[in-house]
Order: structure tokens, then C-alpha cells, then sequence
């Protein structure tokens, strides 16, 4: 339709020059006068929703979404959106309804496969996710259309959270709970003195025999479960609504051979399909935190991050992804496949082509061969940030 014949586009044109100028309320009220004109249009409903989306309103972003399904059932931009939106709250059974709608519409589309990939590993169903994600990564084509100067997220170490992480630490002590930094958070406190600046949340280890008495802890100093949003029972997810922050709790548990573990476990699955790390039995020691409490500590951490990150543990780099380049890793596992497979296909996506290369490398190591994976690292690199990840690779 051209615009002579469509009574939005002059809407939708003035409130795309408002977005990119950054006004995106005023691009609100834009498309929002537009719906006086048609109230049933679903695209408008789904534009308004992007819109309120990127303004961090969700409740009023998932509320248009509904309205552009209400208008036009199988809507499906609106309805692969707003299952996304169900998935990320934990509900998963409305997120599955209107995802395997929008996938059954356009079962072609590399975003709708991505999707209903996503929703089957939240209902724990591993090799068709998987099969799912690959058939996303195929239909991508491998590269996006040109690189986008993607920085990281440089906002992670605030005083205010690294306070929150020994407090927290403090009180599970106090409260016979041996949690200890781990992971990311290791990391940061060992080589940086402080937290990553590069991370996205809080991490600590302890005995699986204790996460019920941790449980009860969190919950009174502040942390709420944030584990309705994940298929896991290991680890165990809290957010905390003061300081707006997350920590995973990952439990661990020794095996018969005197093998400490812990890992991404889900129940339902046969235990090896779960993502299972591999450690020496980790030996903790009190010590007292920055702000004067005692608290539990590694031992001896310089080597358990060797045993997770290698003696490269000492060289920052932001491009490494824990959960499927760790070195301690035992296989690669289903539910190690769903998580690598799309993050290599969303930053494709999003252009970020350095972190796509790292991730495909690391996949690689744990998928040699593999006949999908290589064709991505062909088209990979033709791009010159991709290179110093993946040659060799």
C-alpha cells in the first residue's frame, strides 16, 4: 500500500523520525493518535508496544502486544514478542501457547524457530530445542549484513553491590551456610580487588545440602526468588528489589569418586544431558570482608579459577562465556548446546560479531566437527573482529 493509500504512514513515518531523534514518548503519542484513526490496526498495537518496550515500560508494552493479537489472531511479530515477554516471567505455559502459534504460522522464519527453541528447553524438551536452534543458525545464514561497534556493558562494578555481596555473604555464615564468591564473582575479587565491571550478576558456590537453609537466609535479608523465570533447580536465582540486583546460587555436590560438582541442572532429564562442571573438592577458609565481617572463602582461589577459566585466568577478557567455555566442563551437553547455540545466533543478530566468534569458538571446542558450526565460522570470518577468535579455532 502506498502512502497516498495508507492513513497511518504518515503516523508511523513522523514517530520513526521521533525515535531516532530519542524521543521515543513523544514517538508514543504519535502512533497512539494514529490509532484514532484505525484502533484495530495490529501493527500500530505493535509498534506503540516496541516503543514502550525500549522506554522500559513493559506492562504497558505487553498490554499493546495483546492488543495487536486481539486485532489480528496470528499477528505473529506481536505474538513471538509477547511469549517471549510470558517466558521471561516464568510463565511458561502462556509463553508456549503463543510461541508454538507464531511458530506454526511462519515455521520458516529464523526468529520464530529461535523462539519456539527457547520455549521447548524451558519445558525441558532438549532435542527439539536443539534441533530448533540449529535449523535458526542455518536460516540466519551464519552473518549479519555488516558489524555493529557493540561495547560491554560497563556498569556491573558499583560500591553499593559489592557491599550487597559481602553482607550477603556475612549473613549466610551467620547462619551455618558455607557460600562462598564464585565464578565471575571470584574472578573480580581475586585479579580486580573489586567486582567485573563487565558481569551481569552475583555468584556463589556452597554445599547442595544447604540450599534450604540458604534459602530461608536470602529471603530475610532482602532477596526474593528468581527462579520462576528458569527450568533449574541448580543453581537457585534471587533478585534483590532494594539494590536491583541478582545472585545464583549454585550448589555442589561430591561423587562417589571424591568428584566435587555443580552445574545447570534441570529434573525430568537424564543426568548426564545436564551442564555438569568438574572440581577438586573446594576447601574454605573464614576470612574478614572489606566491611569487617567474617565470611567464607575459597582457600586456595587462584587454583579454582584455574580450574575454570585455565591459567589464562589472569588476562581479562570479556569475550569469555562461563557456561559453555569453561575448562572444567564435562562434555558438552544438551542443555550446554541450548545455551550456546543461541547466544551465538542472538549476537549474530545483533551484530555483535566479536562475541559471536568467541562463542562459536569455545561451541566448537566442544562440537569439533560439526558441519553447521563450521559453515558459521566461514561466514565469521569474512569479518575481519572475528578473526582473532576463530582462526586456529
Amino acid at each position: 500500500m502506498s502512502k497516498r493509500h495508507d492513513p497511518l504512514a504518515n503516523y508511523k513515518e513522523r514517530a520513526d523520525k521521533l525515535r531516532r531523534k530519542g524521543d521515543i514518548k513523544k514517538a508514543i503519542v504519535t502512533l497512539e493518535n494514529g490509532l484514532k484513526v484505525n484502533r484495530h490496526s495490529a501493527e500500530l498495537h505493535y509498534l506503540i508496544a516496541r516503543l514502550y518496550k525500549e522506554d522500559k515500560e513493559d506492562g504497558k508494552a505487553a498490554e499493546h502486544y495483546q492488543l495487536a493479537i486481539d486485532a489480528e489472531a496470528e499477528y505473529v511479530p506481536a505474538l513471538l514478542e509477547l511469549g517471549q515477554m510470558h517466558l521471561k516471567k516464568g510463565s511458561k505455559n502462556k509463553a508456549l501457547t503463543m510461541i508454538t502459534a507464531a511458530y506454526e504460522k511462519s515455521p520458516n522464519l529464523a526468529a520464530t524457530n529461535a523462539a519456539y527453541a527457547s520455549v521447548l528447553h524451558q519445558h525441558g524438551h532438549l532435542t527439539e530445542a536443539i534441533e530448533h536452534h540449529r535449523t535458526a543458525l542455518k536460516m540466519q545464514a551464519g552473518a549479519p549484513s555488516q558489524d555493529k561497534d557493540i561495547q560491554l556493558r560497563d556498569d556491573f562494578n558499583q560500591p553499593e553491590t559489592e557491599k550487597l555481596m559481602w553482607d550477603t555473604l556475612a549473613r549466610l555464615a551467620e547462619g551455618g551456610v558455607h557460600a562462598f564468591a564464585f565464578y565471575g564473582t571470584l574472578l573480580g575479587v581475586v585479579r580486580e580487588g573489586g567486582l567485573l565491571p563487565f558481569d551481569k550478576d552475583l555468584d556463589f558456590g556452597l554445599p547442595y545440602s544447604e540450599m534450604k537453609r540458604a534459602d530461608k537466609i536470602m529471603k530475610r535479608n532482602g532477596w526474593v526468588s528468581a527462579n520462576q523465570a528458569t527450568p533449574f533447580f541448580n543453581p537457585v536465582a534471587y533478585y534483590h528489589t532494594d539494590k536491583k540486583a541478582t545472585v545464583d546460587l549454585f550448589g555442589m555436590t561430591v561423587e562417589k569418586d571424591g568428584t566435587a560438582i555443580s552445574g545447570f541442572w534441570m529434573p525430568g532429564i537424564p543426568k548426564e544431558w545436564n551442564q555438569i562442571s568438574e572440581y577438586a573438592p573446594v576447601e574454605l577458609e573464614k576470612i574478614e570482608s572489606p566491611e569487617g565481617e567474617r565470611v567464607w572463602h575459597a582457600k586456595d582461589p587462584e587454583a579454582l579459577l584455574e580450574t575454570i577459566y585455565g591459567p589464562e585466568w589472569k588476562i581479562p577478557d570479556g569475550y569469555f562465556d562461563t557456561v559453555i567455555a569453561a575448562k572444567n566442563l564435562r562434555g558438552f551437553s544438551p542443555i550446554t548446546q541450548c545455551f550456546a547455540l543461541p547466544r551465538i545466533y542472538s549476537n549474530i543478530e545483533k551484530g555483535n560479531i566479536k562475541k559471536a566468534a568467541a562463542l562459536l569458538s569455545a561451541t566448537l571446542k566442544g562440537m569439533p566437527g560439526d558441519e553447521l558450526l563450521l559453515d558459521i565460522k566461514r561466514n565469521l570470518l569474512t569479518h575481519d573482529d572475528a578473526k582473532l577468535f576463530l582462526e586456529g579455532a
